[in-house]
């Protein structure tokens, strides 16, 4: 009789492990579940499982990027969508309405409170917050309602609304799965809720990754549906970690036994969070035993990045994945650019961020789709006229009947604007348009015309940065992004830079640590599958990789 070895024993135990917890889940009966999955745990898998054995299953999230993934993953399984977007669908199939939205809708109503009444307001702690008993809120509606514009938040709360007047119409599935649950507000959970009245639901999530608390979300949602006495739903984890390798698994466990003992964390969810052993994370976890910690000045970071993939590609001799995670936006493009400069050829910068401020491209753009638009109107009219004339036209559009705003606007501006329009128009059809209202364009946007010509320039010749010497580092694929932004993402070998309590301490002076600083941390931590690299730019070492026992920490000169 042949013996097994003891190593496979120990992997088929942990494997039997891990697939007893999915299996509990996907053959639970409970119509309410709540689930606690840490980083790398298998929610996607789990996601897969339910959803194959259902015909009709609805996944929902509020992170643009998540979802992107989930589509990829779940296609063909389940309907995806963020919260606005099937908020969204709902208006669209119940009310057979076109629902736009438009983000900065919050910033134009505010702008219009500060221009009328002298005072702000902010429109997204209303409707997120269900404060909707208010003289404040009204005015919010009714500006909303003549701009035929939602926002993010306010197109939740017309769906939540809609549905709680007629709940007969509370689309039904045979299974709806809600993603990073510990990032909801009130809003968003008030409406998780009610479609939970006519459908099975399952919540994902972790309260130690929780990090949009300035959006009104609150871990305390998700706490109160795992404890013990909340009989409504069934609680489960996923506690084994197949992404990360043990020194990162056990480095996660380290800060957050720290964060606790300092009194961090109060009120979380007590749960394991444990390295799954099989032998090719075995292997991966012996060859990289150690976190690296690094200080490198602000400048030689980019230079010690390239050093240490080109270690990486001398041993490996294949492609892998890199993450690099700094706390700001300037960063990540600084990075990039110099990244970009050495000729590492096959970069992923970060995402353009939502603009915050208002501009007239968003009026005009909103003008060239819809020529009668309140909204286009009423943003172009307050970049082009004097602040007193634009007073004034808006103070005309809070009567109890308003004009359309187009109406309004003096005559030779509408006519120059549908000029505008038409050159728009034109761009999007390669087609030949006025160089008068061109050139007038141009300086209305105060763009760069210089520029513009130079970039073209480039284009034509083929202008680029000069290839790095090693052919084999130049595509090495490179994602640049915050702490914020990687949720969801995950790589070989991730640097994580700027790690200072300067950066990882958002308000160290007049707060000091808060449970949002620790949960940036853990989550950019946690997005590695081989190797961490954490840089500081300051001689000090921080706070948080002081957090982390000594021998897991290797230094890298």
């Amino acid at each position: 009789m042949q013996t097994i070895p003891m190593e496979q024993v120990k992997y088929s135990e942990a494997h039997a492990k891990r697939e007893d917890c999915t299996a509990d889940i996907i053959n639970s009966r409970s119509k309410k579940i709540i689930v606690v999955a840490g980083p790398g745990t298998g929610k996607t898998y789990l996601f897969k499982q339910l959803a194959a054995k259902k015909s009709k299953c609805l996944t929902l999230s509020f992170v643009n990027a998540l979802v992107d993934d989930l589509s990829l993953d779940l296609f063909g399984l389940s309907k995806v969508y963020t919260l606005h977007g099937f908020a969204r669908y709902i208006l669209n199939k119940v009310l057979d309405e076109k629902a736009e939205i438009f983000p900065l809708l919050p910033t134009v109503i505010n702008e219009d409170a500060k221009i009328l009444s002298n005072y702000s307001i902010n429109f997204d702690e209303y409707f997120n917050n269900l404060k909707d008993n208010s003289e404040q809120f009204e005015f919010l509606c009714r500006r909303q309602r003549y701009y035929d514009y939602y926002a993010y938040s306010s197109i939740i709360y017309k769906a939540l609304r809609l549905l709680m007047s007629k709940r007969n119409r509370i689309p039904a599935f045979d299974q709806i799965l809600i993603d990073e649950f510990q990032d909801f507000n009130k809003l968003e959970v008030s409406f998780i809720d009610l479609l939970s009245e006519n459908n099975p639901l399952l919540l994902v999530g972790d309260d130690d990754q929780a990090l949009y608390s300035m959006k009104g979300a609150s871990t305390a949602f998700i706490r109160r549906r795992y404890a013990a006495d909340n009989t409504n739903y069934e609680s489960h984890s996923l506690p084994y970690c197949s992404r990360c390798t043990e020194v990162i698994v056990e480095a996660v466990n380290d800060v957050i036994a720290k964060a606790t003992q300092e009194g961090h964390l109060k009120g979380r969810i007590n749960k394991d969070y444990k390295y799954y052993e099989c032998e090719e994370k075995n292997r991966v976890s012996h060859k990289h035993p150690r976190l690296c910690y690094s200080h490198q000045w602000a400048k030689k970071i980019p230079y010690f990045i390239e050093e240490q993939l080109k270690e990486i590609a001398t041993e490996r001799k294949e492609t892998f994945s890199v993450l690099v995670i700094a706390p700001t936006r300037n960063q990540c493009n600084d990075i990039f650019e110099k990244l970009a400069e050495k000729g590492f050829a096959n970069l992923t910068p970060i995402k353009p961020k939502e603009p915050e401020t208002v501009s007239i491209i968003n009026g005009l753009e909103i003008i060239s789709e819809h020529k009668d638009s309140n909204l286009g109107w009423r943003i172009v009219a307050s970049r082009l006229l004097d602040p007193e004339e634009f007073k004034r036209l808006l103070s005309e559009t809070m009567v109890e009947k308003p004009n359309p705003f187009v109406e309004i606007v003096p005559v030779e501006m509408k006519k120059t604007v549908l000029k505008y329009r038409q050159i728009i128009k034109a761009l999007h059809n390669e087609s030949n348009v006025e160089e008068e209202y061109l050139d007038k364009l141009i300086e209305v946007l105060n763009m760069d015309s210089l520029r513009m010509k130079m970039d073209a320039l480039s284009d034509v010749f083929k202008i680029r940065p000069s290839p790095i010497r090693n052919r084999g580092l130049r595509n090495i694929p490179i994602t640049i992004t915050t702490r914020e932004s990687s949720k969801g993402l995950s790589a070989e070998y991730v640097f994580m830079v700027y790690c200072d309590d300067q950066y990882l301490i958002q308000n160290q002076k007049e707060i000091g640590i808060t449970d949002r600083d620790i949960c940036d941390f853990l989550v950019a931590l946690s997005r590695a599958k081989n190797k961490v690299f954490i840089v500081s730019s300051q001689k000090s070492r921080p706070t948080f990789v002081k957090w982390i026992k000594e021998a897991r920490m290797e230094q890298v000169p």
